[in-house]
């Protein structure tokens, strides 16, 4: 379980942070290996449905 303090359930904004430590720990209890150094990319915009979907 990952737990962010002060952050909704959506993870807004935090989406980079959950992302890596999500791989990084499947790398280190599925592989049993450190996970690489890396960099994610940008993640594209939300579309505004996706964004206000009650718009």
């Amino acid at each position: 379980m990952l737990v962010i303090p002060g952050v909704e359930h959506n993870f807004h904004g935090r989406f980079h942070y959950v992302t890596r430590r999500t791989w990084n720990y499947l790398a280190r209890h599925l592989r049993g290996t450190e996970p690489p150094a890396y960099r994610l990319a940008p993640f594209p915009p939300m579309p505004g449905w996706a964004v206000h979907p009650s718009d």
